[in-house]
Order: structure tokens, then C-alpha cells, then sequence
């Protein structure tokens, strides 16, 4: 791979969609019949989940319907849905850390180890989370008390060996190729790299709580709030809803290292875990109340969830479009406007916009198309004799956006639900 665009991650899941592709057809279709396992993989390890963390001092005989709420939760979670649609590699990696925390419950060694593996195997994300599996191995061993004999520490460890291997290899193997172990300088995104100042990392820890609330959780933690206010004020909670309190804080600890040391991007979907935490720590809650009360809750947090997708904010605020469905209608909408520049005979040369208007459709829809729009570089707006603008780009500064609206002409536009495309012609 070019060193601008290595960022250091394993390809190894790269490696299985391409092995798919050669066994059947490249496409779409088979991309997203791909990541079929991973679904199932999710469901069978959340509903595993389910079973252990809703077993609770009071409720010793779990009804199937509290475990149907956890399944309506699951895939109603809006940024895991988005992700879902989109086929993308955070469905793998959110199928392998909850393979590998049932694992921990489960005491499954076979379990927690292949989860893990996934996890390595899909980005570094899913390395550096690691760790956070470990810690919440760690939690679970020493509140449930259970006998450290030396067999028992052996199988412990054992379940780590395989990941250790794993990253070992290739960590060296790429080491070799490339001359850098984790954060490429010469790649695209080495200006995430610096330490932020202090403010810095605030700004982050502060995004980073804006996407705790964001999408409706803002109601699901309300909802939190009450039941556990009903619950004694939390003081009655049981040993597993204690373990997953702590599971969330460790893999929120772990999360948040890079947001205080790394400029980096904050997206909803590197938290779907913990989100997921949180949805679990909310159906825990049911078990004390009656079947009325619990399915009127959990009426309340579907509505938050799918209405999440309604939180859509005006520019310059970024909205993460990649972890909403109310970006779907820009796929259409872009067909539209190229199937417009080519009636038009507007060479695609003469058209600068950004990310992710910018990608050829051999990147969009797999064809051999390689032909696409220019990116715009900072400041080099002006050299464009047409300007396609979409409200999905969070890459258009605030200064690019007045400038056109106020200077450039609008040759043509195409709207649907909150998304819009625009094309500007340059006055000037």
C-alpha cells in the first residue's frame, strides 16, 4: 500500500472481503452478504450478554421477552444501523469485542480468544482496545471471586496468546516493509498525530460527551436516570449490573487516551461498544419493573433511538453522516448530479468539491470508472469554474461556504430529506 494512505492497520479483514469477492462477484451485494456473519456474530454474543447481565438478584428466571428488548435495542442503535447499511469494517470490530467480553462471562476461552483475533484483525482501534478486554477480564475475575488456581491462570493467559502472536507477526512483518510501527508521518493523516495542547484535549472530551448525548441518548440516559432513581437510587443494583458499570468506565478509559494525547477525529462509531454498554445497563434496569412498565420504557428508548436519526445539524456543524440513515438519500442525489454534469458536457476536471464527493465511482459502486471530481485545497476555490457543494461534506470550512453562497452562482440543485447537493458556477 502507498505510504499516503498506510495508516497502520491489520488487512487482514481487507484480505477476507477480497477472498469473498474472488469466490463469488465483485460488488456491493456480496460486500454486504460479506458481513452477514459479523451481524449474526453480534446478536448471538449481545444476546449471551443479555442473558448474564439481566440475571439479577431479583429476577433469577429471565422472561424471553427481556431479551427480545435487548435484540430491539441492539439493532435499533442508531450509529450500529448506519454502520449496518453501510457495510463497513466497524461491523466486524463490534462483533469481535463483544465476542470477546461473552467470552469473559461465558468463561469460554475458545470465545474470547477468536474475539479478540477479530478484533486485531479489523483496525487499530480494535488493538488498542484490547487492553480494555483485559481489564474487563480482570473485573470480572476478581468480583466474581472466582478460584485463581494455576490451571485457572493458564487458561486465563492462554486465551491472550493467539491475539499476542498475531500482532507480533505483523507488527514486525509491516515494521519491515514500511519503516513505522503504528503512526505513519508520511501518510494523509499524520496532522492527527501531534499531542493537543491542554484546551485540545478538553475540546475533545467535550466532543466526545456531545457523542454520548447525541442520536437520542441524551433520553436514553434520562430514562437511566429515573429507573435508577425508582431503584433505590442505585443502591440496590446487583453484582453483574455492578460489573457492567465498570466494564463501561474501563472501556471508556481506554477510549479516551487517545482523545487526551492524539488530535484526532472523534466519530460515533469508534463508541458503539460502549453505547451498547449503556443500552444493556438501561434493560437491566426493567427487570424490577412490571411487564407494563417495561415495555412502555422500552417503547420510550426505541423512540429516542430511531428519532436519532433526526439529529441533524445546520452548517458549520459537522454532523457525523456515517452514523445516521438521513445520509442514505445522498447516493441517489449524486447520481443525479453526475448524470447532470455529463447531459451538460461539464468535464468532471472543471468541478472541484471534497471528501466524499471527490471519490470515483470505482470506489463507490466498484465499476471501472475511475473518472471524479477535483479536491479543493485550502484556499484554491477560486481556481474552479464549478463548485459541487453538499451539506454531507464536513470538509467545507465556514469561509467556503459563505463564499459561495454569497459570491458564486447556483447552476443547479438536488434535495432530499435533510440532504443537499449544489452546484456553483464561479462569477468571477
Amino acid at each position: 500500500m502507498p505510504l499516503l494512505l498506510d495508516t497502520g492497520h491489520p488487512p487482514f479483514y481487507a484480505y477476507y472481503i477480497a477472498h469473498i469477492w474472488q469466490c463469488f462477484h465483485k460488488n456491493i451485494a456480496v460486500w454486504h452478504w460479506a458481513n452477514l456473519p459479523f451481524l449474526l456474530g453480534i446478536a448471538w454474543a449481545y444476546l449471551g450478554l443479555a442473558r448474564y447481565f439481566l440475571n439479577t438478584q431479583t429476577n433469577t428466571n429471565l422472561p424471553n421477552h427481556l431479551l427480545f428488548f435487548c435484540l430491539l435495542m441492539l439493532f435499533t442503535e442508531p450509529t450500529l444501523l448506519t454502520q449496518t447499511t453501510l457495510a463497513t469494517p466497524d461491523v466486524a470490530l463490534v462483533c469481535g469485542s463483544l465476542m470477546a467480553l461473552y467470552g469473559i462471562v461465558s468463561q469460554k476461552t475458545i470465545v474470547l480468544s477468536a474475539g479478540l483475533c477479530l478484533m486485531a484483525a479489523v483496525s487499530l482501534r480494535g488493538v488498542i482496545h484490547i487492553p480494555a478486554v483485559f481489564l474487563c477480564h480482570f473485573v470480572y475475575v476478581f468480583t466474581s471471586k472466582l478460584p485463581l488456581k494455576t490451571k485457572h491462570k493458564l487458561t486465563f493467559l492462554l486465551a491472550y496468546l493467539p491475539v499476542t502472536i498475531l500482532l507480533f507477526v505483523w507488527l514486525v512483518y509491516h515494521h519491515q516493509q514500511t519503516g513505522f510501527w503504528l503512526e505513519n508521518y508520511q501518510s494523509n493523516w499524520a496532522t492527527n498525530y501531534h499531542v493537543p495542547t491542554i484546551q485540545g484535549a478538553l475540546y475533545n472530551w467535550c466532543i466526545l460527551a456531545w457523542r454520548f448525548l447525541d442520536q437520542g441518548r441524551l433520553f436514553i440516559w434520562l430514562i437511566i436516570a429515573w429507573l435508577g432513581y425508582k431503584n433505590k437510587h442505585f443502591t440496590a443494583l446487583s453484582l453483574p449490573q455492578k460489573q457492567l458499570i465498570a466494564w463501561f468506565f474501563v472501556w471508556l478509559m481506554i477510549s479516551g487516551l487517545p482523545v487526551s494525547f492524539r488530535a484526532i477525529p472523534i466519530m460515533h462509531r469508534y463508541y458503539i461498544v460502549h453505547y451498547l454498554l449503556v443500552l444493556l445497563f438501561a434493560c437491566t434496569l426493567l427487570t424490577t419493573l412490571k411487564p407494563t412498565q417495561q415495555r412502555l420504557f422500552v417503547g420510550l428508548m426505541l423512540i429516542a433511538q430511531i428519532t436519532g436519526h433526526l439529529w441533524i445539524y445546520p452548517q458549520p456543524i459537522a454532523t457525523d453522516w456515517d452514523a445516521t440513515l438521513a445520509s442514505m438519500p445522498y447516493f441517489t442525489l449524486k447520481k443525479q448530479a453526475d448524470t447532470y454534469l455529463q447531459q451538460q458536457k461539464i468535464p468532471k476536471t472543471a468541478v472541484g468539491s471534497k471528501f466524499p464527493l471527490i471519490n470515483s465511482p470505482q470506489q463507490t459502486h466498484l465499476n471501472n470508472d475511475t473518472t471524479h471530481l477535483q479536491r479543493i485545497d485550502e484556499g484554491q476555490i477560486s481556481r474552479f469554474e464549478y463548485v459541487l457543494y453538499s451539506n454531507i461534506s464536513n470538509d467545507f470550512s465556514a469561509t467556503e461556504i459563505t463564499q459561495l453562497q454569497t459570491h458564486w452562482q447556483v447552476q443547479q440543485q438536488w434535495s432530499k430529506g435533510f440532504v443537499q447537493l449544489v452546484l456553483y458556477k464561479n462569477n468571477q
